[in-house]
Protein backbone atom coordinates (compact mmCIF):
# COMPACT_ATOMS: atom_id res chain seq x y z
CA UNK A 1 0.00 0.00 0.00
CA UNK A 2 1.42 3.66 -1.00
CA UNK A 3 0.19 6.55 0.56
CA UNK A 4 0.41 10.15 -0.54
CA UNK A 5 -1.09 13.08 0.25
CA UNK A 6 -3.91 11.25 2.15
CA UNK A 7 -4.75 8.77 -0.35
CA UNK A 8 -3.98 5.41 -0.66
CA UNK A 9 -2.89 3.70 -3.82
CA UNK A 10 -3.93 -0.27 -3.61
CA UNK A 11 -2.91 -2.31 -6.79
CA UNK A 12 -3.40 0.40 -8.50
CA UNK A 13 -6.29 1.95 -7.27
CA UNK A 14 -6.25 5.02 -5.65
CA UNK A 15 -8.29 4.75 -2.33
CA UNK A 16 -10.04 8.45 -0.91
CA UNK A 17 -8.80 7.32 3.26
CA UNK A 18 -6.41 5.05 4.59
CA UNK A 19 -9.05 4.29 6.55
CA UNK A 20 -10.45 2.73 3.25
CA UNK A 21 -7.23 0.97 2.76
CA UNK A 22 -7.15 -0.93 5.83
CA UNK A 23 -10.51 -2.34 5.38
CA UNK A 24 -9.38 -3.16 1.79
CA UNK A 25 -6.74 -5.58 3.93
CA UNK A 26 -8.57 -6.80 6.24
CA UNK A 27 -11.73 -7.79 3.46
CA UNK A 28 -8.73 -9.68 1.29
CA UNK A 29 -7.30 -11.89 4.17
CA UNK A 30 -10.82 -12.58 5.87
CA UNK A 31 -12.03 -13.74 2.46
CA UNK A 32 -9.30 -15.22 1.24
CA UNK A 33 -9.63 -13.04 -2.12
CA UNK A 34 -8.19 -10.46 -4.57
CA UNK A 35 -11.28 -7.50 -3.66
CA UNK A 36 -11.37 -6.21 -6.84
CA UNK A 37 -12.92 -9.31 -8.10
CA UNK A 38 -16.02 -9.37 -5.55
CA UNK A 39 -16.05 -5.69 -4.94
CA UNK A 40 -16.35 -2.49 -6.81
CA UNK A 41 -14.93 0.85 -5.64
CA UNK A 42 -17.01 3.93 -5.90
CA UNK A 43 -19.38 2.01 -8.36
CA UNK A 44 -20.83 5.08 -10.36
CA UNK A 45 -24.42 3.15 -11.30
CA UNK A 46 -25.24 2.85 -7.87
CA UNK A 47 -24.90 6.91 -7.57
CA UNK A 48 -28.11 8.69 -5.96
CA UNK A 49 -29.15 12.20 -5.44
CA UNK A 50 -29.65 13.60 -2.20
CA UNK A 51 -30.31 16.94 -0.91
CA UNK A 52 -27.50 18.21 1.34
CA UNK A 53 -28.52 19.18 4.65
CA UNK A 54 -26.18 21.68 5.50
CA UNK A 55 -27.36 24.00 2.41
CA UNK A 56 -30.13 22.58 0.60
CA UNK A 57 -28.56 22.09 -2.54
CA UNK A 58 -28.66 19.28 -4.93
CA UNK A 59 -25.94 17.05 -4.49
CA UNK A 60 -24.87 13.51 -6.29
CA UNK A 61 -23.61 10.32 -3.69
CA UNK A 62 -22.12 7.03 -4.28
CA UNK A 63 -20.48 4.30 -2.09
CA UNK A 64 -17.27 3.82 -1.16
CA UNK A 65 -17.71 -0.16 -1.62
CA UNK A 66 -20.26 -2.79 -3.32
CA UNK A 67 -19.60 -6.54 -2.65
CA UNK A 68 -21.33 -7.80 -5.95
CA UNK A 69 -22.01 -11.09 -4.61
CA UNK A 70 -24.05 -10.21 -1.15
CA UNK A 71 -24.78 -6.91 -2.45
CA UNK A 72 -23.65 -5.03 0.05
CA UNK A 73 -22.67 -1.28 0.34
CA UNK A 74 -19.60 -0.60 2.55
CA UNK A 75 -19.80 3.12 3.56
CA UNK A 76 -16.39 4.09 5.34
CA UNK A 77 -16.03 7.01 7.38
CA UNK A 78 -13.93 8.41 10.54
CA UNK A 79 -16.21 8.61 13.44
CA UNK A 80 -16.39 12.51 13.52
CA UNK A 81 -18.10 12.46 10.07
CA UNK A 82 -20.09 9.08 10.43
CA UNK A 83 -22.98 10.40 12.50
CA UNK A 84 -23.64 13.46 10.85
CA UNK A 85 -27.17 14.59 9.16
CA UNK A 86 -25.39 14.97 6.13
CA UNK A 87 -24.56 11.02 6.10
CA UNK A 88 -28.23 10.29 7.39
CA UNK A 89 -28.94 12.08 4.19
CA UNK A 90 -27.08 10.19 2.28
CA UNK A 91 -27.92 6.96 3.32
CA UNK A 92 -31.62 7.72 3.18
CA UNK A 93 -31.50 8.65 -0.80
CA UNK A 94 -29.25 5.50 -1.27
CA UNK A 95 -31.97 3.15 0.80
CA UNK A 96 -34.52 4.76 -0.73
CA UNK A 97 -33.43 4.48 -4.29
CA UNK A 98 -31.74 0.82 -3.77
CA UNK A 99 -33.92 -1.18 -1.67
CA UNK A 100 -32.68 -4.87 -2.83
CA UNK A 101 -29.28 -3.33 -1.55
CA UNK A 102 -27.87 -3.73 2.39
CA UNK A 103 -26.31 -0.26 3.32
CA UNK A 104 -23.26 -0.94 6.06
CA UNK A 105 -21.16 2.22 7.90
CA UNK A 106 -18.06 1.29 8.81
CA UNK A 107 -16.16 3.51 11.06
CA UNK A 108 -12.53 3.16 12.55
CA UNK A 109 -14.25 0.60 15.66
CA UNK A 110 -15.63 -1.26 12.98
CA UNK A 111 -12.54 -1.54 10.22
CA UNK A 112 -10.53 -2.09 13.73
CA UNK A 113 -12.63 -5.22 14.61
CA UNK A 114 -12.46 -6.61 10.54
CA UNK A 115 -8.50 -6.53 10.87
CA UNK A 116 -8.71 -8.11 14.23
CA UNK A 117 -10.70 -10.99 13.00
CA UNK A 118 -8.73 -11.36 9.77
CA UNK A 119 -5.86 -11.68 11.74
CA UNK A 120 -7.35 -14.39 13.98
CA UNK A 121 -8.47 -16.18 10.21
CA UNK A 122 -4.95 -15.82 8.90
CA UNK A 123 -2.73 -17.21 11.90
CA UNK A 124 -5.48 -20.33 11.64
Amino acid sequence: MCISLGKVNYRGITLRLKLEGRFVVAIEKQMNLFWENRFLYEPKDLRVKYVDPNNSKNRTYWPDFYDVGRKIVYEIKHVGRAYTPLQDAKQAAFELEHPDKHYVLLTEREVSLLEKEADGVTRG
